[in-house]
C-alpha cells in the first residue's frame, strides 16, 4: 500500500514520491531501534528523549502493526526502566487542569497544536463516552468538566494547560500496551494484572474490585474501553480504529449534525486524509482513493 514520501537527505531538487507503507514502517523501526542504543536510560527532565522513550515508541508501533510479541517486549523493557503511575486519589479535582505538566507518566513531552473546532472548549465530550466511567472512576472528575448548560469540557491533559495536546507514549499507555499484547498472545491473567495495576490508581481509594476476563476477547473488550476511556486527546484513537477494523472489528462511526447523520465505514478509503492537491501536482504523485 501506498505511505508517506520518505525523504532521507536534504536535496530540495528530488521529487518526492510515495513510500510503501513497509518501508515507512521499516525506516520508524530503524530509527527506533538505534535510538535504543545511543540515548541514555534516563534524561535530567523529559523534555528530552531517553532510551525509555524510544522503548515506548517500538512498544507503540509493533502494536499497531499487530506484532503484538514484540510490542510486549518492547513495553516490558520500558516499564522495567519506569512504571510509576501517578495516583489520582492526590490530584485535586477542582483545578482548572487538575494533571500537571512533566508529571512522572511523562516519558517525552511532545505535544499537538490542533485546528479551533477540536480544541478543548469547542470540541465537547458526548454524554455516551462520559457515561463509560463509572462514579468512582476517578478520571470523571479529573479529565472532565460538566457546564451549567451540560456541555462536558475535557481537562485532563498531560501538559497541565490547554496550549497543547501530549502525543507522547506515556507510562499509562506501556501498561495499556502490556495488558494488550499479553491478552493477544494469550495469557489473559497477566493480561489482567497490567490493566488492574493501572485501574487502581484511577479509582477512589479502595472502592476498586479488579476485572476479571475468562477468555481472550473478554480481555481485549475490557482493555481497549479502557485505552478509549484513558487516552483521550492523546492523538492515537484514529490509529486505535483503523487497527481494529483491520482485525474485524467493523466499528463504524455516526455523527449527527443539524439533523443530518454522517456515517464513516470500517476500512473506508477516507480513514486516509487526502494529500494536498498542489502537492499532488507538483510531484505527480499518487492521490489517496476517496
Amino acid at each position: 500500500d501506498l505511505g508517506l514520501p520518505l525523504r532521507l537527505d536534504s536535496d530540495m531538487n528530488q521529487t518526492s514520491v510515495r513510500s510503501s507503507v513497509k518501508q515507512i514502517y521499516d525506516q520508524i523501526l530503524r530509527d527506533l531501534t538505534q535510538a535504543v542504543e545511543l540515548l541514555p536510560v534516563k534524561q535530567v527532565a523529559a523534555s528530552r528523549p531517553s532510551k525509555i522513550t524510544a522503548l515506548g515508541y517500538l512498544a507503540r508501533t509493533y502494536l499497531f502493526m499487530g506484532d503484538y510479541e514484540k510490542a510486549l517486549q518492547y513495553a516490558l523493557r520500558a516499564l522495567e526502566l519506569q512504571n510509576t503511575l501517578m495516583d489520582f486519589n492526590t490530584l485535586k479535582s477542582s483545578d482548572t487542569y487538575p494533571i500537571k505538566d512533566m508529571n512522572a507518566e511523562v516519558l517525552l513531552r511532545t505535544t499537538m497544536r490542533i485546528s479551533g473546532p477540536v480544541r478543548f472548549a469547542v470540541a465537547k465530550i458526548p454524554l455516551n463516552l462520559f457515561q463509560l466511567y463509572h462514579e468512582n472512576d476517578l478520571r470523571k472528575l479529573i479529565y472532565f468538566r460538566v457546564n451549567p448548560n451540560g456541555d462536558i469540557i475535557f481537562k485532563g491533559n498531560y501538559t497541565g494547560g490547554s496550549s497543547g495536546k501530549m502525543t507522547s507514549v506515556a507510562v499509562d499507555e506501556l501498561y495499556l500496551i502490556a495488558a494488550e499484547s499479553y491478552a493477544q498472545t494469550g495469557d489473559v491473567t497477566k493480561s489482567m494484572k497490567m490493566l488492574n495495576d493501572l485501574l487502581i490508581t484511577r479509582w477512589k481509594a479502595e472502592t476498586f474490585i479488579p476485572f476479571m476476563a475468562n477468555s481472550k476477547e473478554e480481555a481485549l473488550q475490557l482493555i481497549r474501553k479502557e485505552r478509549q476511556k484513558e487516552l483521550l486527546f492523546r492523538g492515537i484513537r484514529w490509529a486505535d480504529l483503523k487497527r481494529y477494523n483491520r482485525d474485524g472489528a467493523n466499528i463504524t462511526l455516526t455523527r449527527t449534525i443539524e439533523n443530518k447523520q454522517y456515517s464513516l465505514p470500517p476500512n473506508d478509503p477516507r480513514y486516509a486524509i487526502a494529500i494536498p492537491e498542489e502537492i499532488i501536482k507538483l510531484s505527480g504523485m499518487p492521490q489517496n482513493r476517496r
